[in-house]
């Protein structure tokens, strides 16, 4: 159980609990048992691998600017290590999943819609690559994709994009100018 300060009732919602009062001397009181005692409660509130990362980074982050600025505030953070978190898995639609998305698109531009979520949905490409996209950057059977780091691949279309971009295209041309 992660002890409390006098002033904080148990069981205040953090909302609550007034920090005005803080010194330095309560500051410089905190331990590796605290530490511990703190990361223990936050495991126990359901935060996962890393979001208690997170928050240790960011008291030891806070632990850090605090010795350099006052020289007078320990790191009791220091040699706590939680590990690498796993990286989470990629999310992805079932193919039902995604022949239902595309069945059920409501707009009132259903080509360019129908294009967008085709290429989304058989290119690999994140949110903010496919936004980039611009005609000029399809060429043949293929399309120029700018990436994190303005790192540039190209990624070949099946036959489902070609159509898709087809029909687009023959829409967007019928459009009044």
């Amino acid at each position: 159980m992660m002890q409390q300060w006098d002033r904080v009732p148990e069981g205040a919602a953090p909302e609550e609990i007034d920090l005005t009062h803080i010194t330095t001397r309560d500051i410089a009181g905190i331990t590796k048992r605290d530490i511990f005692g703190f990361l223990d409660y936050v495991r126990s509130v359901q935060n996962g691998p890393k979001s208690r990362a997170r928050k240790l980074s960011a008291l030891r982050s806070s632990f850090v600017y605090g010795h350099a600025g006052q020289q007078i505030v320990p790191k009791p953070t220091e040699d706590i290590s939680l590990g690498t978190p796993k990286p989470a898995l990629p999310k992805y639609l079932t193919r039902e999943e995604s022949l239902s998305l595309l069945k059920n698109i409501q707009s009132d531009f259903y080509e360019r819609d129908f294009c967008i979520i085709t290429l989304f949905l058989n290119c690999g490409m994140r949110l903010s690559e496919l936004v980039g996209i611009d005609l000029s950057d399809f060429r043949d059977d293929t399309i120029r994709i700018l990436g994190k780091g303005g790192k540039e691949r190209l990624v070949y279309l099946n036959d489902a994009c070609k159509q898709a971009l087809g029909h687009y295209c023959k829409a967007r041309a019928s459009l009044p100018l």
